[in-house]
């Protein structure tokens, strides 16, 4: 019997994706009416955690939920059956917290539509789960401005693993599932870890250095000294010799809203992740706030010109920019900006909190 390796090509990873999404009705694709799956030639604990947890990050649920069966984490068998966590099993042979109504899990935007016998997958958006304002992906791929020292211990990635039965001249540069080899450094992590592979970039005097997400890395084999992984995020392009830190915890309530606030926090903006002139949606900039200030991940600020008027008792009406956290460091925070009225923010806007979290 062979085992299925995480490690697959992206192409028959969109071929899978796209499988799903066109034939919503294959059997294959219906969990039991037990609240279990039965493992098929190329599922992982990842792919399952993404598919029925919402997030592949809980891969390690299902793994502590089936230790008869699963006894290594990177190794599931065709035929296995797995236990889904929060699965139940109902009357009417249904599987509530999975997929109650066909191929999707409940929590998809693609459902099979309740209403008509097409069988055709329709979005339903409004009966889905909250999403939360600052996703899992946004988090971890966020530029951070923070001392060096203040990351603690960094390894570092040492050689990738290619594919290159031509023998081409490439550069050391990894693909998403590529494998990659890392000097630890001091990191202690365990097997099914993950990871981050940064490269740090400019200075910005007084605060230290940006800091840039490169991808995510589940460790997947220790020795004494190294660590063997597998790239399963990729953000930027990833190379050897970037540094390689612990991941900060994500924990968001999904169904949190920012409420704007009388709270008084006020700061200034540092610099952008990528210098420019003018800023557009989705831009990252940094501020001079962050746990310190207590500021929270996904509170929103407003950054005004620097008009002294207006700093003093500004209105949002009068906001140049909205911005919203992203991530937050001990003494800066990382924002995404979300409304453009002057694109013309430059370092040294004041900011004030407008809207905060629970």
């Amino acid at each position: 019997m062979t085992g299925n390796f995480v490690s697959r090509t992206p192409m028959l990873v969109l071929a899978a994706a796209l499988l799903v999404v066109a034939s919503p009705a294959v059997a294959q694709e219906t969990p039991e009416p037990s609240g279990r799956h039965t493992v098929r030639q190329g599922d992982t604990l990842w792919d399952l955690a993404e598919r029925y947890l919402r997030s592949p990050f809980r891969w390690d649920e299902i793994f502590k939920l089936n230790p008869t069966v699963v006894e290594d984490p990177h190794w599931i068998y065709p035929g296995e059956s797995l236990q889904i966590p929060g699965a139940v099993s109902i009357a009417d042979g249904s599987t509530v917290g999975v997929a109650s109504d066909g191929g999707f899990p409940d929590n998809s935007l693609f459902r099979r539509s309740r209403d008509t016998g097409s069988g055709q997958s329709l979005l339903a958006i409004d009966d889905g789960p909250p999403l939360p304002v600052v996703s899992q992906s946004d988090f971890r791929r966020a530029a951070l401005l923070l001392p060096e020292s203040s990351v603690g211990h960094q390894g570092i990635t040492v050689r990738v693993h290619q594919e290159n039965p031509l023998d081409l001249n490439m550069p050391p540069s990894a693909g998403q599932f590529s494998q990659v080899v890392i000097g630890l450094g001091g990191l202690s992590p365990s097997v099914g870890d993950m990871l981050k592979a940064v490269r740090w970039g400019r200075f910005e005097e007084g605060y230290g250095r940006v800091m840039l997400p490169k991808a995510l890395l589940r460790v997947d084999r220790l020795w004494s000294d190294s660590a063997r992984a597998t790239v399963v995020s990729l953000f930027g392009n990833y190379s050897v010799e970037d540094v390689v830190i612990g991941v900060d915890d994500y924990a968001l309530d999904p169904a949190a809203r920012a409420v704007e606030t009388a709270i008084e926090i006020t700061g200034t903006i540092v610099g952008f992740e990528v210098p420019q002139v003018l800023l557009g949606l989705g831009e990252m900039v940094f501020i001079d706030l962050g746990k310190a200030n207590e500021v929270r991940l996904g509170d929103e600020f407003a950054v005004f010109g620097r008009d002294e008027d207006k700093v003093i008792n500004p209105e949002i009406s009068d906001a140049l920019i909205i911005v919203r956290v992203v991530h937050v460091t001990e003494h800066t925070a990382t924002a995404r900006v979300t409304t453009v009225r002057d694109p013309g923010t430059r370092p040294g806007d004041p900011v004030r909190l407008v809207r905060r979290m629970p």
